[in-house]
């Protein structure tokens, strides 16, 4: 089998979704990585847990944007996000093992129907490194996933679902959204056809954030959300950061896999989550 071959690396949002659907996770105490100023990563990881599989799936990473952007964790961020998946990539390639990075679709700027080729863009210090984690793949021999605001069926800080069910306010911009359930399965299906390079990862059928809001908001507690909207740029100002809004062409990844549109996906977990 499949999860047979594989070691997932980092158990955070999206590794313990590749727990829940059967696969080996190394957390901290299994895979000892922490950041380490006077270390390399190639200093602190030990390769050995990793022998005896012949895939690895990279879910270590900062995903926090405002952490992301204080000067002061740049340094352990870069570690996170770039040194991180170029000291595995490297491991791999040498070692003759498939490499799996689950990068982000935030790096196409904002607008429709970006895809695997389009034009990419560093925004912020979090995107940057993110891009740089990319680059130092190999495109040849490694897997790369781009999903974007991530959701799921558990009760998680980082889960969007929660996220919106605090807010009164929501921007009009249309987004696509991802389950980690589909990054497992995505991840199955493009393993199982020996597939390499990058694929954006979302559901079909991207959504407002408003939409998204009004749904969580009626199925949570009877009513509509309030009616003060605001558009991206708004949402820019308000927060400081540098909030992208956009949509991922995902025909390349329908070819392997059949996509599920985003709010079925959406409902179901709603009625999980409740």
């Amino acid at each position: 089998m499949l999860t047979d071959k594989c070691i997932v690396v980092g158990r955070g949002f999206v590794g313990k979704e590749f727990e829940r659907q059967g696969f080996r996770v190394f957390d901290k105490d299994d895979f000892h990585i922490s950041y380490m100023k006077s270390l390399t990563v190639k200093q602190a990881i030990n390769f050995s847990p990793l022998m005896d599989y012949d895939i690895v799936i990279n879910c270590i990473g900062k995903s926090n944007t405002r952490w992301c952007e204080d000067p002061k964790n740049h340094s352990e961020l870069l570690w996170s996000n770039y040194e991180v998946p170029k000291t595995l990539s490297e491991y791999c390639y040498r070692n003759k093992k498939k490499f799996v990075h689950i990068s982000t679709g935030c790096l196409y700027d904002d607008g429709n129907d970006w895809t695997e080729d389009s034009l990419l863009t560093a925004h912020c210090a979090y995107t940057a490194s993110k891009l740089f984690g990319e680059k130092a793949c190999s495109v040849e021999n490694d897997l790369i996933l781009r999903p974007r605001l991530l959701f799921s069926d558990t009760k998680d800080s980082m889960n969007l679902i929660m996220k919106l069910a605090k807010f009164e306010k929501h921007i009009t911009d249309v987004n696509s959204i991802t389950s980690i359930r589909l990054i497992v399965d995505s991840a199955i299906a493009l393993l199982e056809k020996e597939q390499t390079g990058i694929f954006n990862v979302s559901h079909t059928h991207p959504v407002s954030i408003r939409q998204l809001a009004r749904l969580i908001h009626g199925e949570w507690y009877g009513r509509d959300v309030n009616e003060s909207l605001f558009t991206g740029e708004d949402l820019i100002k308000q927060e400081g950061l540098h909030l992208v809004n956009n949509t991922m062409n995902v025909d390349k990844l329908s070819a392997f896999i059949d996509i599920p549109n985003t709010l079925t996906v959406v409902s179901k977990c709603l009625q999980e989550l409740k």
